[in-house]
């Protein structure tokens, strides 16, 4: 039994050196640095639970909160349900979007989860069972807490088994609901990059680099201080583009933030028009061999500027992680069809909700629509092809 749980409500009270020894992971998104820059634009309450043999964090999470960590969103969203039609028989669907039609406004909205914000990972670490069990102990108890009706374990990597296998013991229901498209950067120069990639895929890239080329565009990394106006505007654009409110200001704030709190971590790599106007940047982040592409924004004025987004979101990553002798890109959720294409493997990650007792059988059949589609999604792009075939009803 584990008896040594001690609780903080802000990660820069819980002893450096303790949690560190807790999570024994080199990972970017398990620092303390990293939770203390988002943990107060993620959520007003949150738990970091320690003992000797590990350690999680816990964030109440509300309708207003990042929508990629409600767990209501996990199975309505969009690219869960319509974007993945093709992957369902037509009664599949039907019944997809009529179990969610019925489901209440709020439900699954107010949950207590454990992951990493902005991370896309789980965020416990347990060396044993009898830790793993105490920390879901303290999950659920901690929603009881702070009257949620929900609780949730999001985005577990898919070789996590014993985390897998625990929480649908605990009657957590399982949902694939993103991945993590990896690159294993190749050591040798840029060429042997290119030999990794199928043929067809060795065109496309080929192609990209050769039409950036009378553009004139360059990249250079730099520091966010000297170009965070230009940068500030090019995110904001980006959030107005999805419906959110155009704030440089705000954006100039968190890009400064992270420069000065992850510091040891951060860059910026910017693409440079010969007139020196910024045409994109990519914030990254570099630790123990690992590169983290985290966020980009574009201004695509002229001819071929377009292009801009692969050369610098890929190509000049992998040119910069041979470079420096780093073995990983974590390209990270979403957009995963251009991510196989330029190399990545998409590693599974398997989000485990459980809901209140009412709603379990409702919520579990909305898993068994939407795991399976996502799974032969995934699937018929690491075999090369862009859409798997639409199951027959019936089938």
């Amino acid at each position: 039994m584990v008896s040594d749980l001690r609780a903080y409500t802000r990660i820069d009270t819980v002893p450096k050196d303790q949690w560190d020894h807790a999570t024994a992971d080199s990972s970017l998104w398990a620092t303390t640095d990293w939770l203390r820059n988002v943990e107060g634009g993620f959520s007003n309450q949150r738990a970091y639970v320690v003992s000797d043999s590990g350690a999680m964090a816990l964030y109440r999470v509300n309708p207003d909160s990042y929508p990629d960590f409600i767990p209501r969103n996990l199975l309505s969203r969009d690219a869960a349900v319509d974007g993945l039609a093709g992957q369902r028989a037509p009664h599949e669907q039907q019944r997809l979007v009529e179990l969610l039609r019925h489901l209440a406004a709020d439900a699954l909205v107010h949950a207590t989860v454990c992951a990493v914000p902005w991370g896309f990972t789980r965020a416990l670490w347990a060396r044993d069972p009898d830790t793993r069990h105490a920390f879901l102990d303290a999950l659920e108890h901690t929603a009881s807490q702070w009257g949620t009706d929900t609780s949730g374990v999001l985005y577990v990597d898919e070789d996590e088994h014993a985390l897998r296998h625990a929480l649908t013991e605990r009657g957590y229901v399982e949902i694939l609901a993103a991945g993590n498209a990896v690159l294993s950067v190749p050591e040798d120069d840029f060429d042997g990059y290119l030999e990794t990639l199928r043929p067809k895929d060795r065109r496309t890239v080929r192609r990209e680099i050769r039409n950036l080329e009378p553009t004139g565009i360059t990249f250079r990394a730099t520091d966010i201080v000297g170009v965070v106006q230009d940068v500030a505007r090019l995110s904001a654009a980006l959030d107005a583009k999805h419906g959110l409110a155009y704030d440089p200001e705000l954006h100039s704030k968190i890009l400064l933030s992270q420069g000065e709190d992850l510091k040891r971590y951060h860059r910026v790599v910017v693409a440079e028009r010969p007139d020196g106007t910024i045409a994109g940047f990519l914030v990254c982040f570099v630790k123990d061999g690992v590169l983290y592409p985290k966020m980009s924004g574009y201004d695509a004025r002229n001819d071929g500027e377009e292009y801009t987004y692969f050369n610098l979101g890929y190509y000049e990553m992998v040119r910069q992680a041979q470079a420096e002798g780093l073995h990983t890109i974590e390209y990270g959720t979403e957009a995963y069809q251009a991510k196989v294409i330029r190399g990545c493997r998409v590693r599974r990650l398997y989000s485990y909700v459980k809901p209140p007792a009412e709603l379990h059988d409702v919520v579990k059949e909305l898993g068994a629509l939407i795991t399976p589609a996502q799974e032969k999604s995934f699937d018929a792009m690491a075999t090369g092809r862009t859409v798997a075939a639409p199951v027959p009803d019936g089938s």
